[in-house]
């Protein structure tokens, strides 16, 4: 808890600080990341194209949230947490929702379908 209070305390005060030099080490990297992602975006970002093995690709359902919507909305609150510890906490909570939907979509089969560390590697990286 020592460190979460730190973090705290710390991180906010110079957090703006740091990621502007971050910024300014990383402008030429971070602009072919950009691209990358503003590519992905526009065709098309699904989760075969993020190499997401074929049993985790969801449909979407009418009349229902779409799949992984939990997981996403978990994932966009990174750009806005400074403290590192949240931050994990926001992967932590993307990676229960994502097992949840697939708990969810597969609740019917006879077999159980869990996700190990090989599975969510496509969309964490």
């Amino acid at each position: 808890y020592g460190e979460l209070a730190v973090q705290t305390v710390v991180f906010p005060s110079v957090y703006m600080q740091v990621f502007q030099f971050y910024q300014m080490e990383n402008k030429k990297e971070d602009a072919i990341f950009a691209g990358a992602i503003h590519n992905l975006l526009v065709d098309g970002c699904t989760p075969e194209v993020m190499l997401v093995g074929q049993m985790y690709c969801i449909p979407p359902r009418q009349y229902e949230v779409s799949p992984y919507e939990k997981a996403i909305n978990e994932l966009k609150k990174i750009t806005w947490e400074e403290i590192p510890a949240q931050k994990l906490q926001c992967v932590l909570m993307a990676y229960r929702a994502i097992c949840g939907d697939v708990a969810h979509y597969y609740r019917d089969y006879d077999k159980q379908v869990l996700l190990g560390a090989d599975d969510l590697l496509p969309i964490f990286s």
